[in-house]
Formats: C-alpha cells, structure tokens, sequence
C-alpha cells in the first residue's frame, strides 16, 4: 500500500489496524507526531471527500453518481448519509476537546455540544420555536437531524436545502432547513482553529492526547 504519510521516514497509510495493529508504527511517533498524523488521516478520510461531495450539486449531476450510473439513476442522492457523517464527526472531536466526557445516555450529546459551542459559535444560537417561546439552534439540529438521520433514516420537522453563501439555515412555519456547505465550511474553520490550539499546548494538547490514546492505544 502506498504510503499516505511519511513521518520521520516512517511510511504511514493512516489507517489503524495498518499502521498500528500489524506494524507498531504509532507506537513510534512522538505526541506531537501524532497529531499530525490524525489532522491527515482526519483530511484524507473525512474533510477531502466531504468538501468534495458537497462541492457538486449531487442531487441529479452529481459527483460519481454521474460517473458510475445511467442518467436513469442520476437522481440517487446521499445527502442524508453525509450529513449526518458529518454530524457525528462534530460529537466526536467533542471527545477530543474534554475526554472527561463519560459515557451514558447523553454522552453523545454532550460531546456534540461542547465542540459546537467552542468553535462554531454560530450555530450556538436561538430560533423561534413552539408557541413562540425561543429555540436553542444546536439542540434542534441534535434531535430533528442527527437522531433522526442516525435511527430512522430521516429528519423531522426540517431539512437539508443549498442556501445563499454565507446563509446557514432558514426557518419558515417551524421548519429548519440547514445549507450543509455552509455547516460543513463553519466545521472545517472550527476543526482549523482547534487544531492551532492543541499544536499550541496546554490543555487543548493535553485532552487531545488522552483521547488519542483511548481511541487509538499504542
């Protein structure tokens, strides 16, 4: 396989089982080699093929659905699935940020917040919600979009819509839709921020290693 990373004149493939499981080869890094390596496994399997995927209009013309179908076919859409990739990679940097973060029925939750609120303050808002009484933003797109899209296949009470640059969601008769391009750049300038901090030191290293090692042991 052909190396994705070379540290130190350590090839990588970034994947886990490759690089650590069969080959000792994190085991070799040092903390701050480390990081590097998650930031390129984290570009290479997560943040290029998003920004590649929502880059296109999907929805009928879209990225390899038009390569690989009949136009028959074309109107094969995966936006949901993204989405809520995406969704879940937010809850899990939460993790990365406070590892404190036990398990339990609103650890998930949790993590989603505490990477939300830090470093896509946007979205940390308030929207009308029922009978008139404010909404909290992040609570809305944790249980009408990401619980949905992970149990039950859907959103509820919402939906996905391509909104003008720099527009992250509308609201209309109590139904949110969020522009995913503008939630996936408001991460991406999020994830970069967070990362200055934790190649900074201090806590945000610290934490960053703890996960690290729970998540990928060496």
């Amino acid at each position: 396989m052909k190396p994705r990373l070379v540290i130190r004149g350590i090839e990588l493939s970034l994947f886990y089982d490759y690089d650590q499981l069969r080959d000792k080869k994190l085991s070799q890094l040092t903390e701050q080699e480390r990081v590097e390596w998650f930031v390129a496994r984290h570009n290479t399997f997560f943040l290029r093929p998003l920004e590649a995927f929502w880059q296109n209009d999907f929805a009928g013309k879209g990225w390899v659905v038009g390569a690989l179908f009949p136009s028959y076919l074309r109107i094969l859409s995966f936006k949901l699935g993204m989405f809520g990739a995406l969704l879940n990679i937010v809850e899990s940097m939460g993790g990365f940020l406070d590892p404190a973060i036990s398990g339990g029925p609103s650890a998930n939750w949790k993590r989603f917040e505490t990477f939300s609120r830090r470093y896509m303050k946007a979205w940390d808002a308030k929207i009308p919600g029922t009978g008139g009484a404010p909404d909290d933003l992040l609570l809305r797109v944790w249980r009408d979009f990401r619980n949905p899209i992970a149990h039950e296949g859907g959103i509820k009470a919402g939906g996905l819509e391509y909104l003008p640059q720099g527009t992250r969601f509308s609201m209309s008769t109590g139904w949110l839709r969020v522009c995913p391009r503008q939630y996936l750049q408001d991460y991406v300038t999020g994830f970069r921020s967070y990362l200055a901090h934790v190649k900074s030191g201090g806590s945000e290293f610290t934490n960053f290693t703890i996960r690290f090692n729970a998540v990928f042991p060496s």
